[in-house]
């Protein structure tokens, strides 16, 4: 049987970052238009952005065989495709600001 809590005892996990074990957990929240369970998964500490990168580079590479590297450098030079791609977007958006602010 899963425990509901209440509204403080969700803060308080939240904010001392204490996490219950997912499955025996289940949260109540009271929203305007009525009842509505909220999602064990919000209750997850946040990934900080870069922290993904940070982990890729510590991972231990002598335990991955000769494809699974190949298959590693092809993911790697697919999300750079998208960095620029993202890159080249937010550079077109800042100089048309620029152009805009300057007339």
């Amino acid at each position: 049987m899963m425990r509901l809590l209440d509204k403080w005892e969700v803060w308080a996990i939240r904010r001392l970052k204490v996490y219950p074990s997912a499955s025996r957990l289940a949260i109540k929240a009271s929203a305007t238009a009525g009842e509505r369970h909220m999602d064990t998964d919000d209750l997850e500490p946040r990934k900080r952005r870069g922290e993904a990168l940070a982990a890729l580079a510590r991972e231990d590479l002598t335990l991955l065989g000769i494809e699974e590297l190949e298959e590693r450098i092809r993911s790697l030079e697919e999300e750079i495709v998208r960095i620029r791609t993202q890159l080249e977007k937010k550079r077109g958006t800042r100089t048309a600001a620029e152009a805009l602010f300057k007339k």
